[in-house]
């Protein structure tokens, strides 16, 4: 399974990619020595959407980002045992070491009692996997908290239980409170649950530790609030296209064809949905509609008697009799028309009949209709020597165009050498006008206003070093004219930042940490040995 980082997050086949906006919640767990209080109702509304365990996303998708293991035959870093031992005398075994089924029990109960308090069910293997993942994650932390000699005191352990507030009444801890929670909802024993505390303490101080040395400089910080924050006013100038069709002679056509064949026949051939056609009928309609003025009821046995009249009556007579639609004064003619371009109950019908026969009442949403067809055309490809002239004249066309935007641009480039602005530059080109737009603030897919969506424009006026107040040197397609733009101001909030500084520091911490511990992790899992007995091994 290959896991692929990046500086927004971390991607692979089995987790949705996490960005650092996503991320800020994990905060809530650097505020809190112990893991397990994100079994408390309290703190459920902080887990993710989407996520498939409430600890393990917490520790394995905020701390770890993701831990996924390559279960399978010949993974890497992972191995099975031999398939025919059927009695598990473990579930895993990490570097030697064996974790018991007891222990495998106890973590499952707790997993799926946080899946039961989101109201999310799994799977049995899906269940199994996040038990599997989670083990491993821990017995790597607990490894590393025991070559540093980490431990946990009675005393930490009893501050902690008791400084939960589920566990006071009046603000005090209560000990029959305590028993009953850990026993109903926790489904464990006092003993079972101070042990599992106590892991996680020792966990917590493994991560805090491993996190330590990260910090975050004031000018890296505000590099990235500027990045997140900042939006720019900019001006700019549409100078249009020159709209003279593009007149050619049989002739040219006939030249260009003779020298560049192979390149239409290579459009012709990579551009086969525009030279086939749908089938396509051509059909005449009475409607009687269905509306406030008249019944369902109604409209069927008016259309119900009309279709007696055909029989022996003009279709388009009756059509401009009765119809109710709007081709009405042409006698109901609707000319041809594609099987997509009807509403389906109408085309469904229609695209059955033979020529000059006529439907039984159809329903549609707009009434009920009689439909007559008039004409078929087959569906149809063209052949490339009936479209190759008219494919050399787009070509040619297109290549004009290109020149002529070729030449276009680099008159305005010779123009701006001699302007400071886009106001000097407007003076140069007649007819320009400087337009401007305020306050937009950074998506590679902004809609600017009298602009739209310009390709390129966002990322190279948020990303690049273009000065303020000077003219953009990289030039712009729009569909019929050239843009050319000037940021005028980036706007940014200085004071703010100040007084939220300590906040932002705090939120971009918990993500840088949380990337590193990811990688940390998931560098241990690989180089481990690591072997899952075959009665747990998740299915893919």
């Amino acid at each position: 399974m290959t896991i692929k980082f990046t500086k927004k997050g971390v991607k692979n086949q089995n987790y949705k990619k996490i960005t650092k906006k996503t991320l800020i919640f994990i905060q809530f767990l650097y505020k809190i020595p112990n893991l397990c209080i994100f079994e408390e109702n309290i703190m459920l509304k902080f887990v993710r959407k989407g996520a498939t365990s409430l600890l393990g996303t917490l520790m394995l998708g905020a701390i770890s980002l993701v831990f996924v293991l390559s279960f399978g035959p010949g993974a890497r870093g992972c191995q099975s045992v031999n398939p025919n031992q059927n009695v598990a005398t473990y579930v895993i075994k990490l570097n030697g070491k064996k974790i018991g089924i007891g222990e495998y029990q106890e973590l499952r109960k707790k997993v799926y009692l946080q899946q039961q308090q989101q109201k999310k069910s799994l799977s049995e293997n899906d269940l199994n996997k996040i038990v599997i993942e989670r083990l491993v994650a821990e017995q790597l932390y607990l490894a590393f908290a025991k070559k540093l000699n980490l431990t946990v005191t009675n005393q930490e352990k009893d501050n902690y239980i008791t400084n939960l507030p589920y566990f006071q009444v009046n603000e005090k801890f209560d000990y029959p409170t305590y028993k009953k929670i850990v026993q109903n909802y926790f489904n464990t024993t006092p003993l079972q649950y101070e042990k599992n505390i106590k892991k996680d303490i020792i966990i917590n101080k493994a991560m805090n530790i491993l996190t330590s040395s990260i910090s975050i400089t004031d000018d890296k910080l505000w590099e990235e609030y500027k990045e997140k924050n900042k939006s720019i006013d900019l001006s700019f100038i549409k100078i249009p296209l020159e709209k003279d069709e593009i007149k050619l002679t049989d002739d040219e056509v006939n030249k260009f064809l003779a020298s560049n064949e192979k390149a239409v026949k290579k459009y012709f051939d990579s551009h086969k949905d525009e030279f086939t056609h749908a089938k396509e009928v051509e059909a005449s309609h009475i409607l009687i509609k269905v509306d406030k003025n008249k019944t369902d009821a109604q409209a069927k046995k008016e259309i119900e008697k009309i279709a007696k009249e055909v029989k022996n009556a003009d279709f388009s007579e009756l059509a401009k009799k009765y119809s109710e639609g709007p081709s009405k004064t042409t006698g109901g003619k609707l000319g041809y028309f594609t099987k997509n371009k009807m509403v389906k109950e109408f085309s469904e019908v229609a695209f059955k009949l033979k020529v000059n026969e006529v439907s039984k009442p159809v329903k549609t949403k707009f009434g009920y209709h009689l439909i007559k067809v008039t004409g078929i055309k087959e569906a149809y490809s063209d052949k490339f020597e009936d479209v190759k002239l008219s494919i050399s004249k787009n070509l040619i066309k297109e290549n004009k165009k290109k020149e002529a935007i070729a030449k276009l641009k680099s008159e305005i480039k010779e123009k701006i050498k001699n302007a400071k602005n886009l106001t000097e530059l407007s003076k140069l080109i007649p007819g320009s006008k400087v337009e401007t737009a305020k306050a937009i603030t950074y998506n590679p897919y902004s809609y600017i206003p009298n602009l739209g969506i310009v390709k390129n424009l966002m990322n190279e006026i948020f990303k690049s070093k273009i000065k303020k107040g000077t003219i953009n040197p990289n030039l712009y397609d729009l569909n019929d004219s050239i843009l050319v733009t000037q940021i005028d101001k980036i706007n940014l909030d200085k004071e703010k930042f100040e007084a939220e500084k300590s906040k932002i520091r705090e939120q971009a911490l918990i993500i840088d940490k949380a990337l590193f511990l990811n990688s940390w992790i998931e560098n241990k899992r690989l180089a481990s040995n690591l072997v899952v007995h075959p009665n747990y091994l998740p299915k893919n």
